[in-house]
């Protein structure tokens, strides 16, 4: 009996060991680099229709023993307040290869040029960018190791252009309504495609609540305005528009008099940014 009791105990301790031995090679790899990404990712930007279009790839060196299955690459446009969604997919890695993935997608101009305006509402030099955030993550190993790792890319949209909020308020210091004016660029900068010459409006809708857009290009200037229809508190009617959302109300989005089709998730986040750029504008000094 003791020796049965001391022979397991030795299989116990062997398959231990082995556990231990397999963690190691697993692990080995990760501390030496595991999954790194190749040259600098690239990534254009053109405007196609109502939409902006983001292209160009990115090229994953993986030095793992296994291949690493439904690999997530999650490309948005990351903010305080909403996240732009781009591109969410899958990819299979091969053990010990390297991988590029080609990146297209497409996101409705409006919701791009929001979310900009927001991210450089505050900056006092020249430029403007589109912030972009790649995301890439997995696990491997039976899941019991993984990866989760981001990198941060700024899209150029004017190297030379600069922005100038202002904002009206109710007789309460209420923001009713925000203007946001860009200068300084030149018709090469992407954001003279994004704003082409003329007048164009756009309104997010939903359960009766709605909020307008107006984009005007004169020649180097740009004016995107942002109101309620009734003249309304700008944040209260988004703050509405965002619960009747939530509740499973549908959002409508309707550009140059289109309706622009887009998931409940980018709509949410749109009235999201347009919240954060209200109360960019709020915090400002009176104008």
């Amino acid at each position: 009996m003791k020796a049965f009791v001391g022979l397991m105990k030795i299989l116990t301790t062997l398959v231990s060991l082995s556990l231990v031995v397999l963690l190691a090679f697993a692990i080995l790899p990760i501390a030496s680099g595991g999954i790194n990404t190749g040259d600098p990712t690239s990534l254009n930007a053109e405007v196609q229709g109502s939409d902006l279009k983001v292209s160009g790839e990115i090229t994953l060196i993986s030095s793992l023993n296994e291949d690493v299955e439904n690999v997530r690459l999650h490309i948005y446009c990351k903010s305080e307040t909403g996240n732009i969604e781009i591109l969410d997919q899958t990819q299979t890695l091969t053990a010990g290869s390297t991988t590029t993935i080609p990146i297209s997608a497409s996101v409705p101009i409006a919701e791009a040029l929001i979310h900009t305006l927001n991210y450089n509402a505050e900056k006092t030099t020249p430029g403007i960018v589109l912030p972009v955030t790649i995301g890439i993550s997995g696990t491997y190993f039976h899941s019991m190791l993984g990866f989760d790792f981001e990198l941060d890319y700024n899209l150029q949209v004017s190297s030379t252009g600069t922005l100038d909020i202002n904002k009206t308020e109710d007789a309460d210091g209420n923001v009713t309504a925000v203007n946001v004016t860009v200068e300084d660029f030149v018709d090469s900068d992407l954001i003279a495609s994004m704003v082409p010459e003329g007048s164009r409006t756009a309104s997010v809708s939903v359960g009766g609540s709605q909020v307008n857009l107006n984009l005007d290009r004169i020649g180097g200037r740009i004016t995107v305005g942002i109101s309620s229809a009734d003249n309304e508190v700008l944040k209260t009617v988004l703050d509405e528009m965002f619960q009747k959302a939530e509740q499973g109300e549908t959002i409508s989005f309707v550009y140059d008099g289109q309706t622009v089709s887009m998931d409940t998730e980018s709509l949410e986040g749109l009235v999201n940014v347009m919240k954060g750029l209200v109360d960019t504008a709020a915090a400002m000094g009176a104008i």
